[in-house]
């Protein structure tokens, strides 16, 4: 493995980060979670503050919804 800090550059977290493009807030229903994933064909699913969609406020995952 190369050692991205000896060759001048550091690669950190925001260097690969993309904004998510489809979210559900944290007031949403399940079902409209589990609609949007399956429509899309993903499997984990960003999840927004209710009041301020720009702050996450975790990620929800179809083996979640399987479990619940």
């Amino acid at each position: 493995m190369t050692n991205l800090a000896a060759i001048g550059h550091a690669m950190i977290v925001s260097d690969l980060m993309k904004k998510p493009i489809i979210t559900v807030k944290s007031t949403d229903d399940l079902a409209k979670a589990t609609q949007i994933m399956t429509d899309k064909k993903i499997s984990e699913l960003p999840v927004t503050n209710s009041t301020d969609s720009s702050n996450l406020a975790g990620i929800i995952t179809k083996t979640k919804l399987l479990k619940h």
